[in-house]
């Protein structure tokens, strides 16, 4: 009886943090469709000081009492800010902005500011955390003094089915911010127009006579919008994205480009230098369909994909 049989599929492991095979083609998919969306000019951009019509400050961080970080945290409005550099958007489309420092008090302190007010920006989030609890009230009197940023939010958001129901069997709607008139959002609040990543059925079949396998590999993507325009425009652009090779990263062998923090490590790269310096197997969309769109509470869409991940490269 054999001992070590041959395994022709992906190689799985079980330590901690390790991506199986499922995760590497969600995060890959997410990561691609982040990028896509960004180069397509779907973020929108806030410059210090800006309002909205109602004359709310839409640069503006306001302290909260976060359950981990306590008083450290002030949040903006927005999440999921872009930190992403290299983004080729066109040539009438100005680029994101990345955040490169704060102002409190119209004094600028860059990132990498060290001492009393040393900070991190948690750029998944929107928010900033200092790392002494005391920073604004030692230098500024004060932990209210106006803290605002220059930066760029995705408009739309991507995430992991598994996000998706976590979030919905979990969220409250109490904001987590004391504001007048201004909504914030939740820690675990997500927010619409958002595509959510749900990793299906695999078939297997061999590619070429001495070995490699082919993994037929169903995708479902879940788009929730509020309003037709938006479901249309995000459904659309899904759909049309058959015999397309996307491109891959091996996140378990890349460096992460944030940290514990959502703030960017000091390994960050670019995904056009993670994708060729950490290529991970070849995958290509073949065929996609506009499977529904329907209104429920909010505009619903779903597209689905049927990819080929090629497992002897």
């Amino acid at each position: 009886m054999p001992t070590n049989l041959p395994f022709y599929g992906f190689v799985e492991r079980t330590y901690p943090g390790y991506l199986s095979a499922n995760r590497l083609v969600e995060e890959n998919i997410r990561r691609w469709l982040e990028m896509s969306f960004l180069i397509d000019g779907a973020f929108t951009t806030v410059v210090r000081n800006e309002t909205d019509w109602r004359g709310n400050d839409l640069s503006q961080f306001l302290q909260t009492n976060d359950p981990i970080y306590g008083t450290k945290v002030y949040q903006c409005r927005y999440k999921n800010l872009v930190y992403e550099t290299g983004v080729a958007v066109p040539v009438d489309i100005t680029a994101p902005t990345i955040v490169s420092g704060i102002y409190v008090d119209n004094d600028f302190y860059p990132t990498s500011t060290t001492g009393v007010m040393e900070y991190h920006f948690d750029y998944i989030n929107g928010r900033v955390i200092f790392e002494n609890a005391n920073a604004m009230s030692t230098v500024y009197g004060t932990g209210n003094a106006p803290l605002r940023a220059n930066f760029s939010t995705k408009n739309i958001f991507v995430s992991s089915n598994d996000e998706m129901l976590a979030t919905l069997l979990t969220n409250t709607t109490t904001d987590n911010v004391e504001t007048t008139g201004v909504e914030f959002f939740e820690y675990n609040e997500l927010y619409y127009p958002a595509v959510f990543i749900h990793v299906m059925s695999r078939a297997w079949k061999g590619a070429q006579l001495g070995g490699g396998k082919i993994a037929r590999t169903h995708v479902n993507l879940y788009t929730f919008a509020t309003s037709s325009a938006e479901r249309d425009y995000i459904t659309s652009t899904l759909s049309q994205q058959e015999n397309k090779k996307i491109p891959t990263i091996d996140w378990n062998s890349a460096p992460s480009p944030l940290d514990e923090y959502n703030d960017r490590s000091a390994d960050f790269t670019t995904f056009e230098v993670a994708a060729s310096g950490y290529p991970w197997k070849s995958c290509y969309i073949l065929d996609s369909e506009e499977k529904s769109r329907f209104r429920t509470t909010v505009y619903r869409g779903d597209v689905s994909y049927q990819m080929e991940i090629y497992t002897f490269m």
